[in-house]
């Protein structure tokens, strides 16, 4: 017993072990029973895994097309997504987890996943220390954890899990054949396979792994090519075993690629590029993002913000590293620090708005939709540099270094482990539960924008005539009866997956439709002869051509000749696999790297102890206790908020406080304001929020709504949390200065009515909370472009349009700069906005007066108003020589205005109201009916 124990102990690779202790503590927000994180995509996956169980308990191992998504109409799923990561999900299932607890461990095992293949790649150039330190600042990466508790994308968590294997294996193929002769060994088949599998987890995952790949083995090539003695041996023993295997690789994952990448024509997947928020113009990050620290937990808050972040600890190692390279001296270890360097440098590039130009010339890349997806292969090269830190100190301080450095990446990764749960859930979800989800949340087949509906498709629809039957519990009878002929007779229907069988007469010759999306694939046989198939409607349903009489007709979804060769290729490299991997059983197994290094007691011990430390920690400490870290929700008082505040607006929410980043500001800049709501209890309505710069006549200055306050629908708010809703407010250049209120409330989008103040408020506001603010002049005139004129002035002063000024208006200190109109048309009973601009072109020595008229299409005056500028807030002898200023003017339109065209004119008066200048066009503004 004694040898065998020490012989597995030899064999053991303990610091593995010890990369999997420190990666628990990640894992536990995951180990909560019967449900799952709040995440962005996570009941998506969810449902995808339920619809592949249905399938595989009706003993289809795979299928291309769904047909229980899409209420029922069926859905070619596994033709265009990556279906690996649902599979291995629904086998965690199987011991008896359930379907909802298997995706839990799937996320779980795929951090651990993650941390092991970063490990043994990092392991191979610098030691186990490095490659511990290396796995671990990989797993607690910002991008991992917000992948797997915010966003809940199971598929990327995978792809992210799986491609640190191919780099290693890869490696350590090409490595091996420049030591070795051709022979084949088990790391050819192996490294083929782990390509293949990768390729089948996440398709933009892969798109965006494949040109680092390809970029180390470049330079690990010409690193061993440079140090060969017989360059043409070695070029001939290298790179074909390494193309060998990763043309073997792509072909394993070919059943999948060549449908999905031929037959993209046949599905509608530019509805995936949604502009702007899934359009990647609009979603490139800045480096302030990429270098920032979580905020602090807060468990009540709902709509928790994940930076978009490579991780400051890492980062940090990653300097360390890089300053210690000098100590590096083993063949291959710079050049895979320049790689990943490089590979670094690019990733963050193709983050940050500088690389526009690459994107929009790259088509694919616009399927990636967020630059901010390059982090998964940035956050593997900042691992490698971070375990690299370890090899840049001397002998004697790797472990001490070693263990703060665990610590301070767990430490700053701590905020971003405590997600909101879904309560209640239910415990195993159903097919019925699917389709309610589908229409909840208008995913249709699981996809956020119904990418893969089929391009016949045309009206999308939003149920189906199946759903009675999936609640029934019966059979799903796709042909409807009550669409065929009178005295048709249906003698038999016998419905199977993606088929169905039946015996029908007919009275005439008729095209018989099936509630399901027609896609390539679907074929009829009518009495065993092809039959006429096409789509039918505007919902692209199957349509067969049935002759008169009593026929036999067959629907089946078959492989495409396409389908057919993919597949055909896929099996023969898994064949060809197999070959190479009996062919290598006489030689060694990996190389002499394989074999664990020898560990000490007390090293291992001690990192053990600093895992079970960071596990007990954070279970019987942080999760219970407030912390500099995390806060916890009392149900009223928001931590860390400037001002807490209680105010009841219309019995439905609360305001629990704001964050005001500065009371004062200079025209030109923001306000940047952050409310706290709460749901006094489940809201039925989804308000939007507002947030308006205003003076104390309630004129309003600047406005920024939020549709959906902290981008979280209303009626998902939960009363036991709050809402965070930022608003940038933009002070408009050239406004006057002066004392401003700064005002927020709620309304209704849909009658624009706002919510009163029935509680905490004050007695002057009645359905907004207001907050003084002072805006301040600006140091010099704003330039023009940034008034943002929708009607430039033409003239130098003031006259008719085209006639010359008289010799008054040339002598004012005032000029127009031109003039800009909320909209450019006109509502009944509802305000028309209108910004003058004027430049003092001295010093005003008189109170001059504004005077503004709405003239009807006839001609006649049909409002106007006469004012000093801004509502009298700014008088015209207070402008300094050279100052450009906003004046705001608000004419009250009444319900019977006459549709027509207007126009908007302005002139100046002097203190007494007497005209100083010509009338002067503005521009036109159409009333409709």
């Amino acid at each position: 017993m004694k040898q065998i124990l020490s012989r597995l102990s030899r064999s053991l690779d303990f610091s593995l072990l010890l990369v999997w202790l420190l990666a628990l503590p990640a894992a536990t927000p995951l180990i909560q029973p019967h449900t799952i994180t709040d995440s962005a995509d996570g009941l998506l996956h969810l449902y995808r895994v339920v619809a592949l169980e249905h399938i595989v308990g009706q003993g289809i191992l795979f299928a291309r097309w769904l047909p229980d998504l899409a209420y029922g109409y069926g859905f070619p799923l596994f033709v265009f997504y990556a279906p690996l990561s649902y599979y291995l999900t629904l086998l965690l299932s199987w011991p008896g987890l359930g379907v909802v607890n298997a995706l839990n461990a799937s996320f779980i095992l795929a951090l651990l996943v993650s941390g092991t293949g970063v490990y043994l790649f990092t392991k191979d150039y610098f030691g186990a220390k490095a490659g511990l330190l290396a796995g671990v600042a990989y797993v607690y990466a910002p991008m991992q954890l917000l992948n797997t508790l915010s966003r809940g994308s199971l598929p990327a968590a995978w792809a992210l899990a799986m491609f640190p294997f191919v780099f290693w294996l890869f490696g350590r193929l090409l490595r091996q054949r420049a030591r070795r002769p051709w022979p084949v060994s088990r790391l050819l088949p192996f490294s083929a396979l782990t390509l293949g599998l990768a390729l089948l987890m996440h398709n933009v995952s892969s798109l965006l792994f494949a040109p680092f790949l390809l970029l180390y083995l470049g330079v690990e090539l010409l690193s061993q090519f440079s140090r060969a003695q017989q360059r043409p041996i070695f070029l001939r023993q290298t790179t074909w075993p390494v193309i060998l295997a990763g043309g073997l690789g792509l072909a394993l994952a070919a059943f999948f690629l060549l449908p999905a990448m031929a037959e993209k024509e046949f599905a509608q997947v530019e509805r995936v590029i949604i502009s702007p928020d899934f359009d990647f113009r609009f979603n490139f990050i800045t480096l302030k993002d990429l270098f920032a620290l979580p905020q602090p937990a807060n468990t009540g808050l709902l709509n928790p913000h994940y930076p978009l972040a490579l991780g400051l600890a890492q980062v940090g190692l990653a300097v360390v590293g890089l300053l210690g390279i000098r100590r590096l001296r083993l063949p291959g270890q710079r050049t895979v620090v320049g790689w990943a360097m490089v590979g670094l440098v690019g990733a963050i590039f193709m983050m940050l708005p500088l690389s526009i130009g690459i994107w929009e010339r790259l088509p694919l890349l616009a399927f990636v939709q967020h630059p901010h997806r390059l982090l998964g292969p940035a956050a593997f090269l900042l691992a490698i540099l971070a375990g690299l830190s370890v090899v840049a100190l001397p002998e004697r301080f790797r472990l001490g270094f070693t263990l703060a450095g665990v610590i301070l990446i767990f430490l700053t990764a701590l905020p971003l482990l405590y997600p909101r749960y879904r309560d209640p859930f239910p415990t195993e979800p159903t097919l019925l539960e699917m389709i309610a989800y589908e229409h909840a949340s208008g995913a249709i087949g699981t996809t956020s924008f119904g990418e893969y509906l089929p391009v016949w498709v045309k009206q999308t629809p939003h149920e189906s005539p199946l759903e009675p039957m999936y609640r029934a519990g019966t059979t799903i009878e796709r042909l409807d009866p009550a669409y065929l002929p009178r005295q048709t007779q249906i003698e038999i229907a016998n419905y199977g997956f993606n088929q169905a069988e039946l015996v029908i007469d007919l009275p005439e010759p008729y095209q018989v439709v099936f509630h399901t999306f027609y896609f390539p694939g679907w074929e009829a046989l009518v009495d065993g002869q092809p039959g006429f198939i096409a789509p039918v409607s505007e919902r692209g349903l199957v349509g067969v051509m049935m002759p008169a009489g009593r026929h036999h007709l067959q629907l089946l979804f078959r492989e495409t000749p396409l389908r057919r060769v993919a597949n055909a290729v896929s099996i023969a490299s898994l064949f060809v696999m197999i070959g190479l991997f009996i062919t290598g059983l006489k030689y060694s197994n990996f190389d002499a790297q394989t074999r664990p290094e020898n560990r000490q007691g007390r090293e291992f011990a001690m990192l053990a102890g600093l895992a079970l430390v960071l596990i007990a920690g954070k279970i019987i400490y942080f999760d219970r206790f407030d912390n500099p870290l995390k806060h916890s929700f009392d149900g009223v008082y928001v931590a860390g908020a400037d001002v807490p505040k209680l105010i009841n607006f219309g019995g439905q929410v609360n305001l629990l406080g704001y964050d005001l980043d500065c009371q004062t500001a200079t025209s030109g800049e923001n306000f940047h304001l952050t409310a706290y709501w709460q749901a006094r209890h489940p809201l039925t309505t989804n308000y939007s929020s507002l947030a308006q710069l205003v003076d104390a006549e309630r004129h309003l200055y600047a406005a920024q709504d939020n549709l959906h306050p902290g981008k979280l629908l209303a009626t998902r708010w939960q009363p036991w949390g709050f809402v965070q809703d930022p608003h940038t407010v933009p002070i408009p250049p050239g406004t006057p200065p002066g004392d401003y209120f700064l005002v927020i409330g709620l309304y209704d989008p849909a009658t624009w009515a706002r919510l009163p103040v029935q509680e905490g408020g004050a007695l002057a506001w009645a359905d907004v909370m207001a907050i003084p603010v002072t805006v301040e002049k600006s140091s010099g005139p704003p330039a023009l472009a940034e008034l943002g004129l929708t009607w430039p002035n033409q003239t130098q002063a003031f006259g008719e349009a085209g006639a010359p000024a008289d010799e008054t208006s040339r002598n004012l200190p005032l000029r127009l700069l031109g003039a800009t109109p909320e909209r450019d048309f006109i509502l009944r009973n509802d305000f028309l906005r209108l910004a003058l601009f004027w430049e003092a072109t001295s010093a005003p020595e008189v109170d001059y007066r504004i005077g503004v008229r709405l003239l009807a299409p006839d001609g006649q005056i049909a409002l106007a108003e006469i004012v000093q500028p801004s509502h009298n807030r700014y008088p015209t002898t207070r402008w300094a020589a050279g100052e450009r200023v906003r004046d705001n003017h608000a004419l009250w339109i009444p319900p019977d205005l006459p549709a027509g065209t207007y126009r908007l004119q302005t002139q100046i008066l002097d203190e007494t109201g007497q005209a100083v200048s010509e009338w002067l066009e503005l521009g036109r503004l159409n009333m409709a009916d």
